[in-house]
């Protein structure tokens, strides 16, 4: 694995949530709380407003234990490469 960048906490929390929007798992109700997927499929992570919806989704998805454990200092990473 090889370190990227530092990610901050909203792109971590669009990363989970683009993963969990087609699931079969969570991604009903998961697209159900987004309402625009743009929110995800299209999404500004400077957008204070859009940032916020998506936590808030996240909150109330079971994944919303995930955010309880997120630490600040989390990297993006990618398989491979050094």
């Amino acid at each position: 694995m090889r370190v990227l960048r530092d990610s901050s906490e909203d792109e971590m929390v669009l990363a989970f949530l683009s993963a969990e929007v087609d699931s079969d798992r969570f991604g009903a109700i998961v697209r159900q709380l987004l309402g625009d997927l743009d929110l995800v499929r299209n999404a500004d992570t400077t957008d204070a407003t859009a940032n916020q919806t998506r936590r808030s989704v996240l909150a109330h998805t079971v994944a919303g234990a995930v955010t309880a454990s997120y630490s600040s200092g989390s990297r993006l990473t990618c398989a491979g490469g050094s």
